[in-house]
């Protein structure tokens, strides 16, 4: 049982990386450009502790957070998040141009909040500068949970 649970956290990773990359492919419709310079691409990003908020998403297979494009492309990404297989599915909206993926942890700045939801413009890495929608409770305050 432990061995299936093992390979299964493994597919869902490699998955989710390939989603990644995927996601760094964008060029489809409503892609938001990346305008900063690219940083290389680690599995953590380190955060700055002069940042109010970062992403962090709990209970992820992998160490990545997924944000849409645009705030009408984000139904859709909730419910590939929440589909029979959303590693599939969020690959397909990354490969479409309408979601992408950054890092936990990865520090953010509030441009929009709508209660539910926010819009959000990437601070470090290798999107640093993009601009993206995530439900408000995956954006975590340094002070308080947000």
């Amino acid at each position: 049982m432990n061995r299936i649970r093992a390979k299964s956290s493994l597919i869902l990773a490699a998955a989710g990386i390939m989603g990644c990359i995927l996601a760094g492919c964008g060029g489809g419709k409503g892609a938001a450009q990346n305008s900063g310079s690219a940083s290389s691409a680690n599995s953590s990003t380190t955060t700055d502790n002069s940042y109010e908020f970062w992403l962090e998403q709990k209970g992820t297979p992998t160490n990545l957070v997924y944000l849409s494009v645009s705030e009408e492309s984000l139904s859709k990404l909730m419910k590939a998040e929440t589909s029979n297989q959303p590693i599939f599915d969020l690959g397909i909206l990354a490969r479409n141009g309408n979601a992408f993926a950054a890092y936990q942890k990865t520090p953010v700045e509030i441009l929009e909040n709508k209660g539910t939801c926010m819009k959000v413009r990437l601070l470090e890495g290798e999107w640093k500068g993009r601009i993206g929608w995530i439900l408000a409770e995956f954006v975590k305050s340094r002070h308080s949970s947000f």
